[in-house]
């Protein structure tokens, strides 16, 4: 187990009723803290990176491909009154 930081909060051994209840919420806090840390680490690695590129506008990851669940959505300028539909032909959710 790691030596607790000032930012870091860990319960009493007091509010558990046993060893193994203390042993384990520390453990998951460990690694909660653990992923905090590494995701500030690389925020400060890289902050220009990030400011630059913003979203890909194509590729993954980009507005003009889309997922749900896994199943592509086929892209298509939004309008009122239109709703979501999965078309079998295709293998695509469309919006009509």
């Amino acid at each position: 187990m790691t030596k607790p930081a000032s930012d870091r909060w860990y319960p009493d051994r007091s509010v558990f009723h046993s060893e193994q209840a203390y042993n384990a919420h520390t453990q998951a806090l460990d690694l909660i803290y653990g992923l905090r840390d590494e995701v500030r680490g690389m925020k400060r690695q890289s902050p220009e990176k990030t400011k630059e590129k913003g979203v890909p506008k194509e590729g993954p990851g980009s507005f003009k491909e889309t997922y749900l669940a896994g199943i592509l959505v086929k892209p298509s300028v939004p309008s009122n009154g239109q709703s979501l539909k999965y078309n079998a032909a295709t293998g695509q959710f469309e919006f009509s």
